[in-house]
């Protein structure tokens, strides 16, 4: 046996859903970045809004008050620390859909409604059985979770290549990419539709033979999901240009789906935002203007070097930790010491791998993938930051983890390296994501065994 076994998916599930539901439950209520307006984008969709609502001209919604009241009890969490007592007197907290209150969330009130199909799904779940806003984030948090796994299953098991599906199923449990899937957060069905995104193209580009009418639907429905959960990620499609010619029967075919493969995913993304009439404002600081920050950059291209350089300078650990592990709205870091170690293991597939199956195809897809990440950077730049800062502040690791797949086309055909090292780093990173965990909880929880809640706050 050279290589894993193919059951490899299924322990991947074991591990994410018994980790994750330690985040489920360990993380306090809202504190995942932007929760308390996922948590309301999500109550929407499982009442069949399918569209966010508006007021004074800003992007939101009405929903039941227990959701901010929610997120207001839990707001100084991260400097007052976390109680097991605080959490079973906030049951008291109604979700009652007859109590409603408009908040506006216009960051995420702009996204389609795909990536919160889970969290909606759980909502609906839990209301027939309890009317506490807490236990419903909790029942919205684990199915968000199952829907995560069952994304990355599919990828998974769809995946041919050991090496492939190994360095999928490391990315995968990646801790940040846990936590996040264990909360209300749309970023879950983002980064896992973007494992099924890459195993389809894979296929499409390495595989033998005429490509079958289910390699080319997974292709074409996955990249538009995709790119309906995050716009940002829609260039990852691009990749397609790589596709061999004989895989699609003749040139007639081949240029078809090239072609209208991106008009596929740039009609789903216009018509979805041609009901706001442009691109609406996500960010209601004053001081943040879009369409001057824009032009700023059109007419100062010579910022933009010095610009990212004292942004990796000043921010380059946040970003790189939040790739791996970085908590709340980057304020804990997990250990250096093992985002190094796990950032390593991500790479031994490749540094222990034959050469890529194709140069050409490895240089393009990193190319993409390093062009996204400087696009998602300038465009959370203009979106975001005001006008003519000179560093990117707030940029988050988390939004790069999308793109990681894109290493799968770096991966050579025959590995070097015995079975036994594929399940050891299976199991370091399945330990690694566990102690995330324990780590969250001694960093939130004063009460905590060996909690470091008084050290993190100490001089």
């Amino acid at each position: 046996m050279t290589s894993m076994p193919r059951t490899m998916p299924i322990w991947f599930a074991i591990a994410a859903f018994v980790i994750g539901t330690g985040f489920v439950f360990v993380n306090p209520p809202m504190k995942a970045p932007d929760e308390c307006a996922h948590f309301a984008r999500a109550y929407q969709l499982q009442s069949l809004q399918l569209s966010p609502q508006k007021q004074n001209g800003i992007l939101g919604g009405y929903v039941p008050a227990g959701i901010p009241i929610l997120a207001i009890r839990f707001a100084k969490v991260s400097f007052d620390g976390a109680r097991v007592a605080q959490m079973l007197d906030a049951r008291k907290i109604p979700f009652d859909v007859r109590d409603i209150r408009f908040i506006v969330f216009p960051s995420i009130a702009r996204y389609p409604w795909i990536p919160f199909i889970p969290q909606a799904v759980g909502i609906a779940i839990a209301r027939p059985f309890c009317n506490s806003a807490i236990a419903v984030m909790y029942a919205g948090r684990e199915v968000n979770l199952i829907g995560y796994i069952l994304l990355v299953f599919v990828a998974l098991r769809l995946m041919p290549d050991p090496r492939a599906r190994l360095s999928l199923a490391l990315i995968g449990l990646l801790p940040m990419s846990l936590y996040l899937a264990a909360s209300l957060s749309a970023d879950a069905v983002t980064i896992a539709m973007s494992f099924v995104v890459a195993t389809a193209l894979w296929r499409m580009i390495f595989l033998t033979g005429r490509a079958s009418n289910g390699d080319i639907a997974l292709l074409v429905v996955s990249t538009i999901l995709l790119s309906l959960t995050k716009f940002a990620y829609a260039p990852i499609s691009l990749l397609a240009l790589a596709i061999p010619k004989n895989r699609l029967g003749n040139a007639r075919q081949y240029r078809t789906l090239i072609f209208m493969l991106p008009v596929y995913n740039c009609a789903a993304i216009f018509l979805w935002m041609l009901q706001f009439h442009g691109m609406p404002s996500v960010d209601l600081n004053p001081a943040v203007r879009p369409a001057a920050q824009e032009q700023y950059i059109l007419h100062h291209p010579g910022a933009i070097p010095p610009m990212l350089l004292h942004t990796m300078t000043l921010y380059g650990k946040e970003i790189f930790s939040g790739v791996i592990g970085s908590f709340g709205w980057n304020e804990i870091l997990m250990p250096a010491v093992l985002v190094v170690i796990y950032a390593i293991i991500l790479f031994i597939p490749l540094m222990t791998s034959a050469p890529p199956r194709r140069w050409g195809v490895a240089i393009f897809a990193i190319s993409i993938a390093v062009a996204d990440s400087l696009a998602i950077l300038i465009d959370y730049y203009i979106q975001t930051r005001p006008l003519a800062e000179q560093t990117i502040e707030g940029f988050q690791g988390r939004y790069l983890i999308p793109l990681l797949p894109m290493l799968i086309f770096l991966l050579g055909a025959k590995p070097r390296f015995a079975p036994r090292l594929d399940r050891l780093l299976l199991i370091i990173a399945i330990l690694i994501s566990a102690f995330a965990v324990i780590f969250l909880a001694q960093e939130l929880y004063p009460g905590a065994p060996f909690s470091r809640f008084d050290y993190r706050w100490s001089d």
